[in-house]
């Protein structure tokens, strides 16, 4: 959490009364890990792409550990893609992150 906690982020699904996985509330969270930096005009087009790079995250976090703030957001998400079971396997996961960042 203390990586993330700085970093904004959407939750796509809450269960607050939990499932039977997880017995307390939680809810799966879209989120960007690191931003891009900034671009200046003297940087060569090599140096600009590196510097453009975003590394998202998708997590499923104990609703204990979150402050959602009051802002909705109006997304369209494709559920059956990033959903709890997509990030239990490490290249279901790997895919549903590099389909985030586009």
């Amino acid at each position: 959490v203390s990586t993330q906690s700085t970093g904004k982020a959407v939750i796509i699904s809450n269960h607050d009364e939990g499932t039977g996985d997880r017995l307390n509330g939680h809810a799966l969270v879209v989120g960007s890990e690191r931003y891009p930096k900034p671009i200046t005009k003297s940087m060569g087009k090599k140096k600009q792409h590196k510097r453009n790079k975003l590394k998202p995250y998708v997590k499923v976090y104990n609703c204990n550990q979150q402050k959602p703030t009051r802002y909705l957001l109006d997304l369209q998400v494709d559920k059956a893609l990033i959903n709890k079971n997509s990030i239990k396997d490490a290249a279901q996961k790997n895919t549903t992150q590099t389909t985030k960042k586009n």
